[in-house]
């Protein structure tokens, strides 16, 4: 290389800088790629607490049909045994 004394000190000084820069540039794209990874499962979540909260809602629909068809057998079978 051939440097000397301030160009020697100067060159050493520009690649830790550049290096300091290099690693701080990765430290920042695993962290956007952290954010992300978080965002994304977040958005899971909400989407499984949604469907969990739509199945739930299907099967207290589902319920509240078989026991009106209860309540209506019932009816049907008093019906009967006060017609006989």
């Amino acid at each position: 290389m051939g440097l000397t004394g301030a160009e020697l000190l100067a060159f050493v000084k520009e690649q830790q800088a550049s290096e300091r820069a290099e690693r701080q540039a990765e430290r920042e794209a695993k962290e956007k790629e952290r954010e992300e990874r978080e965002k994304d499962r977040e958005h899971r979540e909400k989407e499984i607490k949604f469907h969990q909260a739509e199945a739930a809602e299907k099967e207290k629909e589902r319920q509240a049909e078989a026991a009106e068809k209860e309540r209506q057998r019932q009816f049907e079978l008093e019906k009967a045994d006060r017609e006989r």
